[in-house]
Parts: C-alpha cells; sequence; structure tokens
C-alpha cells in the first residue's frame, strides 16, 4: 500500500502520512503534526507516541 493508492480511496488523506512498512503481514504508518509523531503498527496494535520502529 501507498499514500498514493490510499488517497485513490480517500483523497483528504493527510499529506503529513507516511508508510514506513507495509507487507502482507505486518505494517506500520506514521503521522507527524507540529512536533508530534504518531505510529501504529499492525495489525492489532494500538497508535502510540513516537515513530515506527526501524
Amino acid at each position: 500500500m501507498t499514500v498514493a493508492k490510499l488517497r485513490r480511496i480517500d483523497p483528504n488523506v493527510s499529506g503529513a502520512l507516511s508508510i514506513v512498512r507495509a507487507t502482507s503481514a505486518k505494517h506500520c504508518v506514521e503521522l507527524t503534526g507540529s512536533s508530534v509523531t504518531w505510529s501504529y503498527t499492525g495489525p492489532g496494535g494500538a497508535p502510540t507516541f513516537g515513530r515506527c520502529s526501524r
């Protein structure tokens, strides 16, 4: 999945969204605004402060 593909589904997807990792088994996305970064690792994760683990 890419941000461009998400925008085809929903053109309102934020430009601050980054897809860090997307495989068939796991994904992690980040959203940065002001000075705060949130990340979500899934499936089954919860949004947390901070970046995706690299």
